[in-house]
């Protein structure tokens, strides 16, 4: 892959993250929490009899992290009012 090409993979994939960020803290707390149960389904059926290296580990939590936090606040915000 050439780097140009890498570089327009890598920006698409960061404004897809993005989005998915911005519409998981706009979910209802019962959907986030519906949400959250369906990513660690899916990602455990996906990686369960995968072997992953540390640099794709790494890749996956720094993906993952900022929507599992959004689902998380969406749902602490609604409980504290």
């Amino acid at each position: 892959m050439v780097s140009s090409d890498l570089h327009a993979v890598t920006v698409r994939l960061d404004v897809l993250r993005d989005i998915m960020i911005e519409l998981a803290a706009a979910l209802p707390p019962d959907r986030a929490a519906g949400v959250v149960t369906a990513i660690g389904n899916r990602l455990t059926e996906r990686l369960c009899d995968m072997e992953i290296d540390e640099p794709t580990d790494d890749a996956m939590v720094s993906d993952l992290a900022p929507i599992l936090a959004a689902l998380r606040h969406s749902r602490v915000e609604t409980q504290s009012t």
